[in-house]
């Protein structure tokens, strides 16, 4: 009889000698899980400062490294060129503002230090886009923890916000910051993965970022075994890093670029190639996703719109972008639509109220 193996999801664990995120002639260092537990009980200005020091360094990262289009980041930051390899170019047809065009996505993977097996690798998505900076990173924020963008999504909990700790960060370097919950359940069949992570955004580098953490309030259980006692978890807790960035194209105000970047280790019987497999469908599935609701609501997103750069797990209802239908029937171009207001709402908002819907507990 042919017996399962089960693979334990594993958190990369680089050498001291290569502890520092950045990037190393084996690939890239990514900054460590944030450790909530490890401040005093009922510090939160200790765990706040710590918080900080650490979006800071894991914002570098993502921007230099991670979501970086530049060929040779050494130029600039003296470290080795990342050792990115382009494994295929993808072509979309899609219907964006009542053109028919197609996406050219690059592919690529990137080898990460310290990986519990060498197969595990990062993969990175760019695509060039003829849409407003400000507008696509508003839908990034906004559609983050939905079911139109990542399809498995079964559950978020907000475990924690520390908007008050970049309160004076007049440079809007960290737009928000909270620690998720989230749980994706796949077929009936396999055990579901669940996600604890600092989460947040940049409006100043057009960045979200989100990193697997560690969390008194949602500590691992023991991994799913074939039979799934009840002392066991159903879910495998995944170590993984995402972000998304938008750069600007500094030749044409109405296009740029979005990086996409995701290392995820969800273990259980998949192979790391079959994983890197379902990373780089994902990635070439959820960005024309995206562009289908930057489509139907760019005309309630971007800069100056309401909701722009609010929490997206915070009033869903009030912070639903409006269609050009919408904003057409109001009398009142800066009117903000209440949750009391939502039967009076057209079809079009009442549309995006599904669009939005997530199990918020």
């Amino acid at each position: 009889m042919h017996r399962i193996k089960l693979r334990v999801p594993a958190e990369p664990d680089p050498p001291k000698s290569s502890s520092r995120p950045g990037v190393t002639a084996g690939g890239i260092v990514l900054p460590r899980p944030f450790d909530f537990s490890s401040s005093p009980v009922d510090d939160e200005t200790a765990t706040s400062e710590r918080l900080r020091e650490y979006v800071d360094e894991a914002v570098k990262t993502s921007l230099d490294f991670c979501c970086s289009t530049r060929e040779d980041p050494a130029e600039e930051n003296d470290s080795p060129s990342l050792p990115a390899n382009c494994i295929e170019t993808v072509f979309l047809p899609i219907k964006l503002f009542n053109r028919h065009r197609t996406l050219q996505i690059s592919v690529e993977t990137v080898p990460v230090v310290g990986v519990s097996d060498p197969g595990l690798k990062a993969v990175r998505h760019a695509v060039r886009l003829p849409v407003r900076p400000d507008v696509l990173f508003d839908a990034v924020c906004r559609f983050c923890y939905t079911e139109a963008v990542d399809p498995f999504l079964d559950r978020v909990d907000v475990l924690e916000r520390y908007e008050e700790a970049f309160e004076d960060d007049g440079d809007r370097s960290v737009s928000w910051c909270h620690v998720t919950y989230t749980v994706d359940r796949f077929a009936p069949v396999m055990s579901a993965r669940d996600f604890v992570s600092v989460d947040l955004a940049s409006e100043k580098h057009l960045l979200y970022f989100s990193r697997s953490c560690i969390h008194p309030d949602r500590p691992p259980k023991p991994v799913p075994g074939p039979l799934l006692p009840k002392q066991r978890s159903r879910a495998y807790r995944v170590p993984f890093m995402f972000c998304q960035h938008v750069i600007p194209d500094p030749s044409d105000p109405d296009a740029c670029t979005l990086v996409q970047f995701q290392f995820s280790d969800i273990g259980g019987i998949l192979k790391p190639s079959d994983q890197i497999a379902a990373v780089v469908r994902f990635g070439t599935s959820n960005i024309p996703k995206l562009l289908r609701l930057v489509d139907e609501f760019a005309y309630g997103l971007g800069e100056g719109q309401l909701g722009y750069m609010q929490d997206p797990l915070l009033n869903l209802v009030d912070r639903r972008p409006r269609t050009k239908t919408s904003m057409m029937e109001s009398n009142d171009e800066t009117v903000s639509v209440s949750s009391s207001s939502v039967d009076e709402s057209s079809r079009e908002d009442a549309d995006i109220n599904d669009v939005l819907q997530v199990a918020v507990e």
